[in-house]
């Protein structure tokens, strides 16, 4: 990946005076960046809470039954080596801190949440810079982030689930992959699959991202390492807290919410789960309106048309991220919700989309710094409705367009007021 020049964040004003000045004066520089970064995030977040239907306990929404929530809410309540129904059991990293705070559950499991969610701003960022692009496509990736309907406002309507810690994991262990640190990327596995086991499916990037030939064996060993503790979790988990699916009589011992529906909880098995899910609800009742829910629904139109030039600019690279996307995908044969789930593919999606997002700036003689108007406008579609998560196709269309023709149109301007524009968006000093 090459670098790309740098531009400055959205969240900062202009010019090099006043607090900013005194904010660069007072604290490094790349501090000052992620600061600036959090407080962003914290105010995508604070919006998304308050347009969002949020399901706390006494609202309609947190009763309906048989919902993730209850089962998390129970290991929490009895302790994490108590509650055995699986897959959820094994995801324990969130439950037990939310058991172990001294404030109600929910004040626990919200606090949890909101506090990941915040944290994936930078993360995300972080992401995106050390992928050698600038301040400006960090902030982009970030606000395209929050602008997921069924990512970070689904989790804060429902944020009993454990959704944003995994996230949080696996974009801090794309970061140690991008940046060749076996070390750090191992020990984030490891205590990420505590939070949920699809942390896992970042593995394989260290490999693609760093192989320097199809086979190659040394870092092929140095990625079995880096998985080895993951993988050691994920069966010392299963053996520490053995399955009770099936077991009628240890679901009797349940509240209500959950032991009313024993057959949504048989013995848990990948194969039996591939037959039910994958082969007779998925493929058995395929229809192109599935389209919407695999592809447009979880990302958004202007995700996945960047993803698609980024993809056409730099094939080797897409083809380096295709076993995560696989993985992500995977998640389909084995479990019935689909756009929570496929959300996670975001952050790779963010890494094509910014070159993507480059190769149209340079149709229209634009720097990338240009379209974080857009992405404002793509986040505030998120927030029209409280009750959906998903954003008007017509409305995110017409977001595209208006950019789309704004970049072309720079082209036609004189020479001397394209400068100006690019002076305006230059970057500040490098960090």
């Amino acid at each position: 990946m090459q670098a790309r020049g740098e531009a400055t964040p959205a969240f900062a004003g202009g010019g090099g005076y006043g607090w900013k000045r005194r904010l660069r004066e007072a604290m490094p520089p790349w501090l000052a960046e992620y600061v600036l970064v959090l407080l962003g995030s914290a105010l995508s977040v604070g919006l998304l809470a308050l347009r969002t239907d949020l399901k706390t306990v006494g609202t309609a929404a947190f009763a309906d039954p048989g919902w993730d929530r209850h089962l998390y809410i129970e290991m929490a309540r009895r302790g994490i080596f108590e509650f055995r129904l699986a897959p959820y059991c094994w995801r324990v990293l969130e439950p037990a801190l939310a058991g172990a705070s001294p404030f109600s559950l929910q004040a626990s499991f919200m606090t949890v949440t909101f506090a990941t969610l915040v944290a994936l701003g930078p993360a995300i960022y972080a992401l995106v810079r050390a992928g050698g692009f600038s301040r400006a496509h960090g902030v982009i990736a970030a606000l395209l982030f929050f602008s997921l309907g069924w990512g970070p406002k689904f989790v804060v309507s429902d944020f009993w689930v454990p959704d944003a810690l995994g996230t949080l994991f696996l974009v801090m262990a794309m970061i140690f992959a991008v940046r060749k640190r076996p070390l750090e990327m191992a020990v984030t596995l490891a205590a990420g699959v505590l939070a949920k086991e699809s942390v896992l499916f970042a593995a394989p990037l260290f490999y693609t991202l760093n192989a320097r030939s199809l086979l190659d064996r040394r870092q092929l060993r140095t990625t079995l390492l880096v998985v080895a503790p993951a993988l050691v979790v994920l069966v010392g988990l299963r053996l520490l807290i053995p399955e009770a699916n099936g077991d009628l009589r240890y679901i009797g011992t349940m509240p209500p919410v959950i032991s009313r529906f024993p057959e949504i909880f048989p013995p848990y098995s990948y194969i039996d789960r591939f037959n039910d899910i994958g082969r007779e609800f998925r493929w058995g009742d395929r229809a192109w309106g599935d389209f919407d829910s695999y592809f447009t629904d979880p990302f958004g139109l202007a995700v996945l048309g960047l993803a698609l030039i980024g993809a056409a600019r730099a094939p080797l690279f897409a083809l380096r991220l295709s076993p995560f996307f696989l993985l992500v995908y995977s998640q389909l044969l084995f479990a019935t919700d689909t756009q929570r789930l496929l959300v996670l593919g975001y952050p790779a999606l963010a890494l094509l989309a910014m070159t993507g997002l480059d190769c149209v700036g340079g149709w229209g003689r634009v720097r990338a710094g240009l379209f974080v108007p857009a992405a404002v406008a793509l986040f505030a579609l998120v927030l029209i409705h409280r009750d959906r998560y998903d954003s008007p196709l017509l409305l995110q269309a017409a977001v595209l367009t208006v950019w789309l023709a704004a970049a072309w149109s720079m082209r036609f301007l004189p020479e001397a007021l394209r400068a100006r524009i690019r002076l305006e968006t230059a970057a500040a000093p490098s960090t």
